[in-house]
């Protein structure tokens, strides 16, 4: 660390120190504010960062104590909040100790406008009073910060928050150069580049909504739970218990059907990938066609086999190239082949893409509830660059509750083989659905970025700290004006030149003409599973109307004798007026004849 980094920590652990910071500062740079200046006593509060920063130059967001501080964002920001004072020398490579958590995580080579960091620092909060949004605080940690990574406000919470529990929902955009979607025109504004475009936002629009994305995460056998597994486990050891006790009854029939039921087990995993594994012909060669409803699962009860699992709770796509993604590119880079634009390739270069339809759930590949989820929006700009003169790109916004690894780069990349005619547009609803199984294109990651994040309200009621941060922070954590302001001033002058730099990486003509044109979906394999999605669909419809039905019939029954009983009551309580009434009568006349006689 520096010697003026050693100084500000040295103030922050003993405020005896103070009288040599100004000197010391004066060594490192500028002042900032009152976070710069010593402070006549520091205390420790509980804070939000809101941090940018392009990822390029990074292996993730995460630290990892196994690298140099430098490697990943958060160990570089760790060092400059130790730099400006912010934490102590004693707590600085413990995250525990400055309670510190992230909203999100990246992965190497994702870049963020948004993530926020939790943690306990060292200030002295009266500034809040002339500078809620802690601006001066994020200048004095931004002067030991990398031109790529800025922090944007230093705004105060509460002693419960937690930046991963408390963010609801998140904004992600990725950037398309407008020639890999085949555009004509730089600004798409020809005919046949306004119907790409249509195209590509109607299938955008698909994936809004509450739906089945085991067919985008990177590895879908991560997101089942240990309550999922050991269902498969047991239902795996009753079916073998099963076909012991027929072979030993020498019921021949029973045991070859067992024999082929392990057999087409073993062929459905050899042929499940990753999201991203090319599918052998012969392994992908075997469609379930058979969509009796009773046997599928419609009414989304499979999901129910999900427990809570880290997979549940991670919130980010996030992801980077992982190694087989790195060979599978350099692999394309080094053949001789590059596509014409014009035509299908020739079949000896075919990557056999896996499609079917399972019947029945699969024990070795079930979908469970962390493979739902929720997004709110995916929208498509029209094409136009970052700078001046730079990349025509398109912005594509979605907004979701949560992503798995590689959900977001899979959406993209199967969106762009429909545009450019690899893939045909009625799987994209087949990929979506709890029996679908197929492989999708992976757009590359170098434009990826997380450009927005919601949280919860903060809870009112007691505390020392409730009403401050209702008077400097507001109802929930949101960047104001001056935050703001700090993110399109990095995003003008850092952000979108880095990320037009990025947009002419030779990874996207590999992917755009050495990858994607040679992803094969064999229509002998496509027809029968998408004839079979769209019977299952229609009973999936049916059976979901007919329960609306009942639904509404329950509901009008309970109404009607909600409606009888109030009735009932209603006269009731009439008939017991009027014998009331009746017997004032009696008692008056009974008075009136005592009064006569």
């Amino acid at each position: 660390m520096s010697a003026a980094g050693d100084t500000l920590g040295a103030t922050a652990a003993d405020p005896a120190a103070a009288a040599s910071q100004p000197a010391a500062a004066a060594a490192a740079g500028p002042a900032v504010d009152a976070a710069a200046e010593p402070a006549a006593k520091k205390v420790k509060r509980n804070v939000a960062l809101h941090v940018g920063y392009v990822g390029t130059a990074y292996t993730g967001l995460q630290a990892n104590r196994e690298l140099p501080h430098l490697a990943t964002i958060e160990g570089v920001l760790e060092k400059a909040i130790l730099a400006a004072g912010m934490i102590t020398e004693a707590n600085f490579g413990d995250f525990r100790r400055t309670k510190w958590t992230r909203s999100s995580r990246t992965d190497k080579g994702v870049h963020s406008l948004c993530t926020v960091i939790g943690l306990r620092i060292l200030m002295d909060d009266t500034t809040y009073h002339e500078d809620p949004e802690g601006i001066c605080y994020a200048r004095a940690i931004n002067q030991h910060l990398p031109e790529d990574v800025r922090v944007f406000c230093v705004q105060r919470t509460n002693k419960s928050f937690n930046a991963r529990r408390w963010c609801g929902s998140r904004t992600y955009e990725y950037y398309l150069p407008a020639a890999v979607l085949g555009l004509d025109s730089a600004d798409g504004s020809s005919a046949a580049d306004q119907a790409r475009l249509a195209l590509l936002r109607d299938v955008l629009g698909c994936f809004v909504g509450y739906r089945a994305f085991q067919n985008y995460a990177g590895n879908r056998r991560q997101y089942v739970g240990q309550k999922a597994k050991a269902a498969r486990r047991r239902q795996k050891r009753e079916e073998r218990e099963a076909a012991e006790a027929a072979a030993a009854a020498g019921d021949a029939d029973a045991e070859a059907e067992g024999d082929s039921t392990a057999a087409a087990d073993e062929t459905v995993t050899a042929a499940a990938g990753n999201g991203v594994s090319i599918a052998d012909s012969s392994t992908s060669a075997s469609i379930s066609t058979s969509a009796d409803a009773s046997s599928v699962d419609v009414s989304g009860a499979a999901t129910a086999t999900g427990s809570s699992t880290a997979a549940d709770t991670d919130g980010d796509e996030g992801g980077g190239m992982d190694p087989e993604e790195v060979a599978q590119y350099a692999a394309a880079s080094a053949v001789d082949y590059e596509y014409s634009g014009e035509g299908p390739v020739a079949p000896e270069l075919y990557f056999r893409q896996q499609v079917r339809f399972l019947a029945e759930p699969d024990p070795d590949d079930p979908v469970v509830k962390s493979h739902y989820r929720m997004m709110r929006s995916f929208t498509a700009d029209d094409p136009r660059p970052l700078v001046p003169g730079g990349v025509p790109c398109l912005r594509l916004e979605v907004c979701g509750d949560s992503f798995m690894l590689h959900q977001i780069r899979h959406m993209v990349g199967a969106a762009v083989a429909v545009v450019r005619g690899v893939m045909p547009r009625e799987l994209i609803e087949l990929s979506l659905s709890a029996p679908g199984r197929v492989t999708l294109p992976r757009a590359p990651p170098h434009t990826l970025l997380l450009s927005g994040s919601q949280f919860s309200p903060f809870p009112t009621g007691w505390g020392h700290d409730t009403p401050l941060v209702a008077r400097w922070t507001g109802e929930r954590l949101r960047m104001r004006d001056d935050a703001q302001a700090e993110l399109q001033e990095f995003r003008q002058q850092v952000f979108d030149p880095a990320l037009n730099n990025v947009l002419q990486h030779s990874d996207w003509d590999t992917w755009s003409r050495k990858l994607l044109p040679r992803y094969y979906y064999d229509p002998e394999l496509v027809g029968p599973a998408v004839e079979s999605h769209t019977v299952w669909f229609e009973q999936l419809k049916a059976k979901r109307a007919a329960a609306e039905v009942a639904k509404a019939a329950a509901a009008a029954e309970a109404a009607a004798a909600e409606a009888a009983a109030l009735q009932e009551d209603r006269d009731r309580a009439a008939a017991s007026e009027a014998a009331a009434k009746s017997r004032e009568l009696e008692v008056a006349g009974s008075k009136r004849s005592c009064v006569i006689m």
